[in-house]
């Protein structure tokens, strides 16, 4: 099967977006862990680009996130 081969990430955390364009360094130990995970899935890419978009922009993704979060939907819906 064909890979793609340019990858963009949107969050809604533009502290996470800093981070993982490496203007920011992650504190806690969780997220340090999460970013090294993430930094060796993308290496597989050729360009993989974070942007940021406030939750104001994008209040559905927002409410399912947060629906994930609090129990009352799976990630397969």
């Amino acid at each position: 099967p064909m890979q793609p081969q340019e990858v963009h990430v949107y969050s809604d955390s533009q502290v996470v977006v800093q981070q993982m364009r490496g203007l920011a360094t992650a504190r806690a130990p969780a997220m340090r862990q999460a970013q090294a995970r993430l930094r060796a899935l993308i290496v597989q890419f050729e360009q993989v680009t974070f942007h940021h978009v406030p939750r104001e922009q994008n209040r559905l993704a927002d409410a399912l996130a947060n629906e994930v979060l609090d129990g009352k939907r799976g990630f397969d819906g």
